[in-house]
């Protein structure tokens, strides 16, 4: 478990690129603003950020704005056999 006391992500944070995650598990990670597991963003309009998350799980992640365990402005592909996603949260407080 990590806390991040940045712009984002407790465990993963990542502009621009392409992204390729397997097999992991990602359990009570914070974040004090966006996405307790992972954040992710383009970078520029012409270096966008591609996002791949194959068979992993997402518990008890937790931040203060979007996406209690995934937060990604930009693309998106989950692949899980089964995916698990249980107790993320967004903590307004």
């Amino acid at each position: 478990a990590y806390t991040y006391n940045g712009w984002g992500g407790g465990a993963i944070s990542a502009r621009g690129n392409v992204v390729t995650i397997v097999g992991s598990n990602f359990t009570s990670n914070k974040a004090d603003k966006y996405s307790g597991a992972i954040f992710a963003r383009d970078r520029t309009e012409n270096k966008p950020v591609y996002v791949k998350i194959i068979d992993s799980i997402f518990i008890e992640n937790c931040c203060k704005y979007d996406g209690g365990a995934l937060c990604v402005r930009g693309n998106l592909d989950i692949v899980n056999s089964y995916p698990i996603f249980a107790t993320n949260f967004v903590v307004t407080k």
